[in-house]
């Protein structure tokens, strides 16, 4: 009887599906300029707490920051569109098709993406994955901001390949190559097996596992100068800093194994206890800044245990020696703030001058601004003084990095006086002025709250990087 009585209960409630106005639990975070001006920001939500269904309650959502209402008022997003992926979303990269040298992803040329998605009249293509369905998607962005799904778009990983999570781009036009490729990592595999799961974006659906030694892999970052694929590991005993060639690796077979020949560094050389995070290579290619997690590597060792004791971000020289391999001299380390995050190089400044990198940070929802040629920290946005919460967010971790016109600065409704808010940012009418200025440069930054489920934009004028300013909240705040 009891087995009868098991058998006939069922769950009468069905299960609810994601909703596709909202941000929920974002992680990824990618802009990409449309023909028109306007911006199609696009964010992969996790369906963290799976709430929703787990094979479909991620989302990716294309969205018009400008026209979005701020999270102070309803915070309704002005959607362009959306789709359904699986829970656990990782990074999300936006290819740009064929774009010209200059930043961001293209330095030297890409050739063009898959036909298939040419004459459904694309501007980019979208990669990210769901580490629950174990599966990476690719689709199109049109030129109105419109997900596309052509052939193939979602790619099914073996069972052996376990939780892709991050994605980089590997676009290459030299010595005669015609080189589109997206590398995803996995932070598990068999055997902790390092495993990068290698797709041809000029070619649907096509893709082939490279295997390289243990630990397992967690981010990536391409230096198109020399033709590197660096790779950062999350945790383990040992903590290589490593990178791969994948120009030189064979052309991608279906479901094929490629190993790779792997070079690395031992970052306990440098410094004790220091997990790497995610990673960002310079402008000109010469420098590799890579986020660290500072741990007490004794109880690591001893207990097994992660105790965090700070954040850093590494600056390494990749200077070609004498066997055309990087330095990896570490020029400084910064202290920067605690807990994971990404890190994003700011476009070029005139004049030769050095890099800004931003970096976020979850454990204190906090974003630093690094100024490499200062050498130092120049711009922080952590708490608000008057009231102690996180200006970002609680869990301030995905970020994209935009060069816009000053002319689309935002330009909030009511002007900010230190006597009419005395406490700036604590609503849509009390955000300080954008300090980009007519005939300069600027910047925007977008920042994700993984635990409150809204994006920030930030924006800078590059030339004075310690102006970094919170100008705008969108999305509907959540009370997670």
């Amino acid at each position: 009887m009891a087995c009868i009585a098991l058998a006939g209960c069922r769950d009468s409630y069905p299960v609810p599906q994601a909703p596709l106005d909202r941000f929920y639990f974002p992680s990824g975070i990618g802009a990409h300029q449309l023909p028109s001006g306007k911006t199609a920001l696009v964010v992969v939500s996790t369906n963290f707490d799976l709430r929703y269904d787990p094979q479909s309650g991620g989302t990716i959502l294309s969205v018009d920051p400008d026209a979005s209402d701020d999270t102070a008022t309803d915070g309704v997003l002005a959607v362009l569109s959306t789709y359904n992926i699986g829970s656990f979303g990782g990074e999300v990269v936006v290819a740009e098709p064929g774009c010209p040298p200059g930043w961001p992803t293209c330095r030297f040329g890409c050739p063009t993406l898959a036909p298939a998605l040419q004459a459904a009249n694309v501007g980019a293509e979208v990669i990210t994955s769901s580490r629950y369905n174990q599966a990476i998607y690719t689709l199109g962005l049109n030129d109105g901001g419109q997900l596309v799904c052509g052939p193939g778009c979602t790619i099914d990983l073996p069972v052996q390949v376990l939780d892709p999570y991050g994605v980089g781009l590997v676009c290459s036009t030299q010595a005669g190559l015609s080189l589109a490729n997206a590398y995803v990592t996995q932070l598990r595999a068999a055997n902790n097996q390092g495993i990068l799961t290698r797709l041809d974006l000029k070619a649907n659906g096509l893709f082939d596992t490279v295997v390289l030694a243990s630990p397992n892999t967690y981010t990536s970052a391409f230096d198109p100068s020399g033709g590197r694929l660096f790779l950062s590991t999350q945790l383990g005993i040992t903590q290589p800093l490593r990178w791969i060639e994948p120009l030189s690796l064979p052309a991608v077979t279906v479901n094929g194994l490629t190993s790779a020949r792997v070079r690395q560094v031992d970052l306990a050389a440098y410094l004790r206890g220091a997990l790497t995070q995610d990673m960002a290579v310079s402008n000109d290619g010469t420098r590799l800044y890579v986020q660290l997690e500072q741990i007490d590597a004794d109880i690591l060792y001893q207990a097994g245990a992660v105790v965090p004791k700070g954040g850093a971000l590494a600056v390494f020289s990749l200077t070609p020696n004498g066997f055309n391999q990087p330095t990896m001299v570490l020029d400084r380390a910064v202290n920067s703030c605690l807990g994971g995050g990404q890190v994003r190089v700011l476009p070029p400044r005139p004049a030769g001058r050095r890099d800004l990198v931003a970096v976020t940070c979850d454990t204190q929802s906090t974003l630093v601004l690094y100024d490499d040629e200062a050498g130092q920290i120049v711009s922080v946005v952590g708490l608000n003084p008057a009231t102690g919460a996180p200006l970002l967010g609680r869990g301030g971790f995905g970020l994209a990095v935009q060069p816009i016109l000053a002319s689309q600065r935002t330009v909030n409704s009511f002007a900010w006086t230190s006597s009419f808010c005395p406490n700036p940012q604590g609503s849509a009418t009390c955000y300080p002025p954008s300090p980009c200025r007519l005939g300069g440069e600027c910047v925007r930054l977008y920042v994700g709250s993984f635990e409150q489920s809204f994006v920030s934009i930030l924006e800078v004028d590059p030339g004075s990087p310690s102006k970094l300013v919170l100008v705008k909240r969108i999305g509907i705040e959540s009370a997670q």
